[in-house]
């Protein structure tokens, strides 16, 4: 879809969360991304919101703690990706931790998607449930979001999402506009050009006419 990722992630949270569920995501000052939980985001509003740290001497993710948190929240999602985060991620560990405590999976890996994409870091969707990504960020692609899942959410993500477009189609009302457009100059090209040819003609008409006159 035309938009960010922060709608695929709203579509994964709506398809797999109910309002009020514990969602586990890195904390914000660690790296963690705006739409994982942040005070300030839509998410915190509608779901319980629990951080995970990194550690403060080598500023890894601190996987024994985020499982000792897991353990004690019990999240029924727990989210892998960050905004600014400068090591791999431990894809293998945190799907250990998830489902040691029976909860869902999502890594969104928009920041890192052209590192993932040229091999360069490790591919994670057998770890997880869902994947998010953007098509703009180090794909270097046209604005847009999407979301890879396990067969088994497929419906559950397609209706999610069509709740989340329905009120937010801008973006076809402005492709409708810019074809509209080409049309429309397309069309007043050829006017144009046509009313030079009139205007030639018209005036050829008339400086004969005149010099008829003239010669008479």
């Amino acid at each position: 879809q035309p938009h960010s990722g922060v709608q695929a992630n709203l579509a994964v949270f709506f398809s797999c969360l109910k309002i009020g569920d514990t969602i586990l995501s890195m904390d914000f000052s660690a790296g963690g991304h705006l739409s994982h939980g942040h005070p300030l985001s839509i998410v915190s509003k509608l779901y319980k919101i629990e951080k995970y740290n990194v550690n403060e001497k080598n500023e890894l993710i601190d996987y024994e703690n985020l499982s000792i948190i897991a353990n004690k929240v019990k999240p029924q999602l727990i989210i892998a990706g960050a905004s600014s985060y400068s090591r791999e991620i431990d894809y293998k560990k945190i799907s250990n931790i998830a489902k040691n405590v029976r909860a869902f999976l999502l890594i969104d890996m928009a920041h890192i998607a052209g590192l993932i994409a040229s091999n360069c870091l490790k591919n994670p969707i057998k770890y997880c449930d869902f994947i998010t990504s953007t098509t703009h960020k180090t794909l270097r692609g046209t604005r847009g979001g999407f979301i890879i899942c396990k067969k088994e959410f497929e419906d559950k993500i397609n209706k999610a999402i069509e709740n989340i477009e329905n009120y937010n189609k801008e973006h076809s009302s402005i492709l409708n506009e810019i074809k509209e457009g080409i049309e429309a100059r397309n069309w007043l090209r050829k006017w144009i050009k046509n009313w030079w040819m009139m205007m030639a003609i018209s005036a050829m008409i008339i400086y004969i006419m005149v010099k008829e006159k003239i010669v008479r």
